[in-house]
């Protein structure tokens, strides 16, 4: 690797970091985040759920998905972000990331990209939904 291809990543790295920071001191309440990572050149894309881990809890339906969420059991009713990773019993696919749950005062809970930061090969994306 050229020394200015690794000085890219630790900046990109960096990068990361610095928003993840500035997003955990805003005043919404956290409802779940979800990295988004997308390799420029196959297309691939990978998400790693964020935040506090034991925050995040699972279900397997009857068809082997697994319905991941933000908060405990039973899962909230208002506002969060689902990781549905789709079972053989449903023909498998990729991943998919939503949002679930009702927000107060007519407000519609929104799959929102709250930072985005680039390099040579990948694009990474945080996402959260966010009532609006």
């Amino acid at each position: 690797m050229k020394k200015s291809t690794a000085f890219k990543n630790y900046l990109f790295c960096i990068g990361i970091f610095l928003i993840l920071a500035l997003f955990s001191c805003g005043e919404q309440e956290d409802t779940g985040r979800i990295k988004k990572t997308t390799d420029k050149e196959t297309g691939e894309i990978t998400y790693e759920k964020l935040g506090e881990m034991n925050a995040w809890t699972a279900d397997t339906n009857h068809h082997g998905g697994i319905r991941e969420w933000y908060g405990g059991k039973p899962e909230p009713t208002d506002c969060h972000i689902v990781l549905y990773t789709p079972g053989a019993g449903e023909g498998g696919g990729p991943q998919r990331v939503f949002c679930a749950g009702s927000c107060a005062d007519g407000e519609i809970c929104n799959l929102k990209e709250i930072s985005t930061a680039e390099s040579d090969d990948k694009k990474v994306v945080t996402l959260a939904c966010r009532c609006e």
